[in-house]
């Protein structure tokens, strides 16, 4: 069974971005860049960037 980014992933809106504190975005970010390193060097995403703000 193949994983992809999206399968792991949580997307936030705007909103839901801006209401976190900078320790939760931080975080959020530590996060999503493991799952991202997990998966490999073999998949493509739609949403693989994270924005700063």
């Amino acid at each position: 069974m193949e994983v992809t980014f999206e399968d792991v992933a949580i997307f936030l809106t705007r909103r839901e971005w801006e209401s976190l504190v900078d320790a939760q975005r931080e975080l959020y970010k530590t996060v999503m860049l493991e799952n991202y390193g997990h998966l490999g060097h073999g998949f493509e995403s739609r949403h693989c960037h994270l924005s700063a703000g």
